[in-house]
């Protein structure tokens, strides 16, 4: 470990290093002087000055990375020195790598980013769907058929319903002006289902199912209409003249199907609902496929459908993460998966553009490189000094198109074309960030391997002549 740290230090303090190792060595050539009575005979048996210093370098330091250093600082030289060729290369980066990172948030926050609910890969959603016409769109199931699966299914660890069909609004009253609420109608087993506490208070239990009116409010609702009073918790609130208990508040982050919902209420035993009319959620028991699961509700389903109208439909069991996306338009992902593609396609031009001014740079560098080569660099050290540059070149335009990805889902956030999923907050978070260097890394060998492969063994040579000559 020592070691380590003391070939790190000399990276970063190599000045104070030389001249503590010239001065060292001026030490030994001064002792063995006055041992030998003579300068050059002691410089005669010292050996080569230059070689004892470079192997002592070597030694305290990584011989490759004190040279990919030195590439950096000479393609940092070699930018600056031309600037408009930079700035265009950098500008045209910035756009493609930002316009990627932009549009894989989106696609990370929607289809590959978990749900906020505690172990959301073992959710799953019960929907009907039609026998007989192979179209036919998912449809409500029926809350009878959910009070049978809660009572004798096998496969779930946990089991709601929920509904947002048949305009579930309710009116407040006695708290101001009159207000219009979007209310939606959860079962006691709803939110342990999802797996998710309340902030303040808590949610409902199966046995406030046979008890009075009782509500959980969504944060925005709790901070906006009431106030964020912290004492709301046991509290009355009047929904169409009915008065409800409050049991709690969830969390800011926490969603459900609809977005915009302010309030759940509990669907008790005098709620009157339609026979057909809810969204059944289920967690998973460890171990148990959805695949089982399906297999269990569809026997169920048709023990208890032997024949009749009911008997034409049969349940089927989805992730909760795609229905997700599905609720929000059923093109969602497609449309995001052709835009992710689009923009890998514009990345990917303008490192093929990028590439081109750099073969076109290149060609006015001969003279420098048949130098280089004429002293002694090798091909490999050629084309490492080219990827030097590309990969400083994708540094910055990294940087920028970080920033224009910024910008673009500031504003995404804010004019919001189009429904995203439940859940999802786009943001330039960790995994989008991981993402973007590794665009940026690959985005630099895209237009940084075709110039360095150019610098053939035979271009080499001819460079060489030409200088020779």
């Amino acid at each position: 470990m020592g070691k380590i740290r003391r070939r790190l230090r000399f990276l970063f303090e190599r000045s104070r290093f030389d001249e503590e190792l010239a001065e060292e060595m001026r030490l030994h050539m001064e002792l063995r002087a006055a041992k030998l009575r003579s300068a050059g005979a002691a410089r005669r048996r010292f050996g080569n000055l230059t070689l004892a210093l470079e192997s002592s370098r070597d030694a305290w330091t990584w011989r490759w990375l004190e040279e990919t250093r030195q590439d950096l600082r000479f393609a940092a030289r070699l930018l600056r020195k031309k600037s408009g060729f930079t700035a265009i290369a950098a500008i045209t980066l910035a756009l493609g790598i930002g316009a990627t990172t932009a549009v894989f948030s989106i696609v990370e926050a929607v289809l590959l980013r978990p749900l906020p609910y505690r172990d959301p890969g073992r959710l799953v959603v019960i929907w009907y769907q039609g026998l007989r016409e192979k179209g036919f769109a998912k449809i409500f199931a029926r809350y009878d058929d959910y009070k049978n699966w809660r009572r004798t299914a096998r496969s779930f660890q946990d089991i709601a319903a929920a509904t947002w069909a048949y305009s579930p609004s309710r009116i407040l009253t006695g708290r101001g002006e009159a207000k219009e609420l979007l209310a939606i109608p959860v079962t006691g087993a709803f939110f342990q289902t999802l797996g998710v506490p309340a902030a303040l208070g808590r949610t409902f239990t199966q046995d406030d199912e046979g008890r009075g009116c009782a509500v959980v409010l969504s944060h925005a609702f709790w901070t906006k209409a009431l106030g964020g009073d912290t004492a709301i918790a046991g509290q009355d609130l009047t929904l169409d003249q009915q008065s409800c208990t409050v049991v709690g508040v969830m969390p800011a982050r926490f969603s459900f199907y609809p977005p915009e919902t302010e309030i759940w209420i509990l669907l008790g035993k005098d709620y009157q609902l339609p026979r057909e009319a809810v969204a059944i959620v289920a967690r998973l028991k460890p171990g148990v496929t959805r695949e089982q699961a399906q297999a269990e509700v569809l026997a169920l389903y048709r023990g208890a459908h032997p024949s009749g109208f009911w008997h034409d439909f049969e349940p089927r069991v989805y992730d909760l993460h795609g229905e997700f996306t599905f609720l929000a338009s059923r093109t969602l992902r497609l449309t995001l998966i052709v835009a992710f593609c689009s923009v890998l396609l514009v990345l990917a031009i303008a490192a093929l553009n990028v590439a081109n001014l750099l073969l076109a740079r290149l060609a006015e560098r001969q003279r420098e490189l048949a130098v280089r080569a004429a002293l002694g660099s090798g091909r490999a050290r050629l084309v490492r000094q080219v990827l030097a540059e590309s990969l400083l070149l994708a540094s910055i335009g990294t940087l920028g198109g970080i920033v224009i990805a910024i910008a673009a889902v500031r504003y995404f956030r804010h004019a919001a074309p189009i429904v995203l999923t439940v859940g999802s907050r786009v943001t330039i978070d960790p995994p989008v960030l991981i993402f973007t260097v590794l665009v940026a890394l690959a985005t630099a060998l895209i237009f940084g391997l075709l110039p360095a492969l150019s610098i053939s063994p035979w271009s080499r040579s001819r460079w060489a002549f030409r200088s020779s000559c």
